[in-house]
């Protein structure tokens, strides 16, 4: 996400930040005219004259996938776990860690194994062990 060298992570976070900026544009616009038709004129000019002759977002134009909000939320809760680990053991959240142990339910596993570089580069840690078990827990 933070590095162009995965070109495919590059354009995917490119899409989402225009797809969120666009939407909230076009949804702020009645209430904050003047700063939204100077992000659009700025941004997004060529497809109206003014930000107020585009119409709102469809709500089935934006993208609604549960299992992708669920996955996300257990690399969050997986995150933030880490996060209060290291600072409860007094790490500093830059410093880079040699490894951890996740414990955590299988198909938490699951996912976490497929977000591991991501998990590893945003909390600086280089190896991850897993081990099945009820809950979610970090050992550092």
């Amino acid at each position: 996400m933070y590095d162009k060298t995965e070109e495919e992570d590059y354009e995917a976070a490119r899409y989402t930040l225009y797809t969120v900026l666009w939407n909230t544009t076009r949804i702020l616009a009645p209430i904050c005219p003047h700063i939204t038709e100077e992000i659009y004129q700025t941004l997004f000019k060529g497809k109206a004259e003014t930000i107020h002759g585009i119409e709102w977002p469809e709500i089935e134009g934006i993208p609604n996938d549960i299992d992708a909000k669920n996955q996300g939320f257990i690399i969050i809760d997986a995150l933030t776990k880490i996060r209060g680990e290291k600072a409860r053991t007094g790490v500093p959240l830059s410093a880079p860690l040699e490894n951890i142990r996740i414990v955590a339910p299988n198909k938490d596993i699951t996912i976490l194994k497929e977000n591991e570089e991501e998990v590893k580069q945003i909390l600086h840690i280089k190896e991850v062990e897993y081990i099945e078990g009820q809950n979610l827990e970090i050992k550092i």
